[in-house]
């Protein structure tokens, strides 16, 4: 009986040991279709998860699949606004690695300043304004008056807050 389970184990320890590739297969439905089409059905499920995701996923795998980075961004942007707030700091870190790679200036610092927001969500106010200051520094460089606006109005409330707390 010990052998026979020490011989069941050694079978599994490769099954389980070994990570298990998990893919996507985009429905045939949703290959050739666009990123507006895509997003605007995103919106539309927005409060059901389980349809938004089918949309999310179709609209990641082509961004990747093209390598449009600012679309990757939009992507993750899009599950960090669906997601529960545990996994929001996971998708705005990915959103900072996909924009990194665009070389993007506004596209970086857009990506921080999301992260920023999702710490000042969890009142973790250190952390956003840190992410702020980052967001603040590539946006800068950006010359993006839309964003350069945006990441002020974010950084104000952080300077005005201690004094209330």
């Amino acid at each position: 009986m010990k052998l026979q389970l020490i011989f069941v184990m050694c079978l599994c320890v490769p099954y389980f040991g070994i990570p298990q590739k998990n893919t996507f297969k985009v429905p045939d439905s949703l290959a050739k279709k666009n990123y507006t089409y895509l997003d605007d059905k995103i919106y539309e499920f927005r409060d059901d998860n389980k349809m938004a995701a089918i949309y999310l996923l179709a609209y990641l795998h082509k961004s990747k699949n093209e390598k449009n980075w600012k679309e990757v961004v939009h992507a993750y942007q899009n599950f960090l606004h669906q997601s529960p707030e545990k996994l929001k700091l996971v998708y705005a870190d990915s959103m900072i690695y996909a924009a990194k790679k665009s070389n993007d200036n506004g596209l970086i610092g857009s990506a921080y300043l999301s992260k920023g927001i999702a710490f000042y969500g969890r009142k973790q106010y250190d952390l956003a304004s840190d992410n702020y200051s980052i967001a603040n520094n590539y946006i800068s460089k950006s010359g993006d008056k839309y964003l350069i606006y945006k990441v002020k109005h974010q950084m104000a409330p952080n300077q005005i807050l201690p004094w209330f707390l």
